[in-house]
This record gives C-alpha cells, structure tokens and sequence, in this order.
C-alpha cells in the first residue's frame, strides 16, 4: 500500500512539474537519395531529396512541440537548407541543392514550450553522384 503511494505521488509530480527545455536527439543520420538526384543547368549543383532521422530527446522535459532541421556543408557550415517539423516526429525529407563530392552533416534541435534543446549533429554524409544509382541499377 505504501508502495503504491509512493508511486502515485511520484506521478503526480511528474505531472505537476513545469516544462523545461528538451534534452539533445539521439542518433542523427543524414542520407541523400542520389535515384532522383540531377544537376542543375550549370552543372554546379546537385539536386537530390535529404531524409534525415532521428531518435526523439531521452529526456523531452514536456510536450515537445518541434524540431528545427539543418543541412549543412561539413567543412565551411555553410547552411544549405534549414527546414521546422512540427510534432514529435522522427524523420524528413526535403529537397536539396548539395555541390558534388562534397561532405554534408545535419543538425537537429528539439523544442518544448520552454525552450530548445542542444544540437545533435549528424556523421557526414557525401553528396551523391547524379546518375551513379541509375546506371549502376542497369549494369550487367
């Protein structure tokens, strides 16, 4: 009896307890889909579609109400795009303009009515070759 007590109090502050901002995502990855991937007219840029995933916050301290996503150039940190996805989903995709051969990370950052969480940062990822799925797919 004693026991469950304790564990309805408990509970009862949980419930009770303020908001806080988020812990970090766990496990970030970023991946280019390279099948519909295509470089743009001039040939510097490469069209591709971005799926990020992610494992939500160990500690959301809240309803996480959303994540900010940001693809960027590993190296420089030039930012190639930064997208909101609201909820407590764990994936995205988007499309991308990415240079060839070249290494990319994406950040993610979680959000509860109080606040943001740190940034988790994905391994880099190289940018794909446009055509090299497709004619990959049809060697023999």
């Amino acid at each position: 009896m004693l026991l469950l007590l304790l564990l309805l109090l408990l509970l009862l502050l949980l419930l009770l307890s303020p908001a806080a901002v988020p812990t970090a995502p766990q496990n970030v990855e970023l991946r280019f889909d390279d099948l519909l991937s295509s470089f743009d007219s001039v040939g510097r840029t490469l069209n591709t579609t971005a799926n990020i995933t992610w494992d939500l916050p160990l500690d959301p301290n809240g309803v996480l109400t959303g994540f900010t996503l940001t693809v960027m150039e590993n190296d420089t940190g030039t930012v190639t795009t930064s997208e909101s996805v609201e909820g407590s989903s764990t994936s995205a995709e988007f499309s991308v303009s990415v240079s060839p051969y070249t290494f990319y990370v994406a950040s993610v950052v979680a959000f509860t009515s109080e606040g943001s969480s740190s940034v988790s940062i994905s391994d880099p990822e190289l940018s794909p070759e446009a055509g090299k799925s497709y004619i990959r797919s049809f060697a023999c």
